[in-house]
């Protein structure tokens, strides 16, 4: 179960970081150089934290299948 919600928060990070670029998006249109620089580099690090979390979920998630499964090699 915490992969998934792991994951969900992962996406929404994301999705918060999308945002964000829009934001620098309007702030260049407006002709606000250094906003829009802030807002780029906060959306990098929600984007990459973001997919980070998934990448780990993801990973997670095939884990916990193959000691289900009973594919995972015992520890000697």
């Amino acid at each position: 179960m915490f992969p998934r919600v792991r994951e969900l928060i992962g996406w929404l990070l994301v999705a918060g970081g999308l945002f964000l670029i829009r934001m620098a998006v309007r702030f260049v249109e407006d002709r606000a150089p250094i906003n829009a620089g802030v807002m780029v580099m906060a959306s990098a690090t929600l984007i990459r934290t973001g997919m980070h979390l998934v990448r780990i979920s993801v990973a997670a998630e095939i884990c916990l299948r193959q000691e289900r499964s009973g594919l995972a090699r015992a520890e000697e």
